[in-house]
């Protein structure tokens, strides 16, 4: 059984929460306990959730396992989740293999992931397939991605579209790709930065930085870096550029720090430049550790 809670209408306020919790205190229905840590857990009250979920577990409700195991991952305690999801399975809970295999890739344990995923599939799950397709291209078998991601577009998994977009994109079949991205763009932002990326490609630059400008001002880290290229080498507009860089970096992406660094350097910000190539650098990111390596050789300008 899928985690939920207790449907629309149901008191969920701060007060009413407090209200239930000494309510059902005498309950012995693990049902009540069950959807008391949904709500709970739904207003971010994660370690009330946690106790409502192992006292439903405990008046012998095995499969709120899956909703224990969801709020133990949420509280960074994964080790914990992945027993929880695993007892979820062992009592027949199919709806907790998703989120067992995700755990698993997550963790780098990709062998137990794909045995897992392939699992969720095969007891009917349409949202393993995209992930299935991620570790298939992450192995560089970009047909068992593609026929992974198909076959999650087909099940109905909403992921799909933007799965199969961004890797057709990525491949060169442009005609195929751009209705998928075009279609998932406003849900996914990987789509939408691909759709981006193809419309500059193609020609299309004032549609192409609208669509990026879309996903920056959604809060969409994945459409920085892309704008910001095109600002800087289409436009020459180098303050709307380096705004963007910011914003990556700001977002997280660690890849920002690069491109960031090397309009500083064009800049003549050469100290600014250096802080950012060494946090790239710092970040696994190998361009920024050769622009740095270059600087520090005195090759840099």
């Amino acid at each position: 059984m899928a985690e939920h809670g207790t449907g629309p209408g149901a008191p969920s306020g701060g007060g009413a929460l407090d209200a239930r919790l000494a309510a059902v205190e005498g309950s012995q229905d693990p049902r009540d306990w069950n959807e008391l840590g949904c709500d709970l857990s739904d207003a971010g009250r994660l370690g009330e959730a946690e106790a409502c979920f192992r006292r439903a577990v405990a008046l012998g409700a095995s499969w709120v396992e899956f909703n224990l195991g969801n709020t133990l991952r949420d509280l960074g305690r994964t080790e914990e989740a992945r027993g929880a999801y695993e007892r979820a399975v062992a009592a027949g809970e199919d709806d907790a293999l998703l989120n067992l295999g995700l755990l698993h890739r997550d963790e780098g344990r990709v062998e137990q992931a794909r045995a897992v995923l392939e699992t969720a599939v095969a007891a009917g799950e349409p949202a393993a397939h995209v992930p299935l397709g991620d570790l298939d291209h992450d192995d560089g078998d970009d047909e068992g991605a593609e026929l992974h991601y198909r076959a999650g577009l087909q099940a109905g998994d909403p992921a799909g579209a933007g799965a199969l977009g961004v890797l057709l994109a990525e491949r060169g079949r442009d005609g195929q790709a751009e209705p998928l991205l075009r279609a998932a763009a406003p849900h996914d932002p990987e789509a939408r930065a691909a759709l981006g990326t193809l419309l500059r490609r193609t020609g299309r630059l004032a549609e192409a930085q609208q669509v990026l400008e879309a996903g920056v001002g959604a809060g969409e880290r994945q459409s920085c870096l892309p704008l910001g290229n095109l600002l800087w080498d289409e436009h020459g507009d180098l303050a709307g550029a380096e705004a963007a860089y910011r914003r990556a970096v700001a977002a997280g992406d660690d890849f920002g720090h690069h491109n960031l660094g090397l309009l500083l350097w064009e800049t003549g910000r050469r100290e600014e430049a250096a802080e950012q190539f060494r946090l790239g650098a710092a970040a696994g990111d190998a361009m920024a550790a050769a622009a740095l390596a270059e600087l520090v050789d005195g090759r840099g300008g």
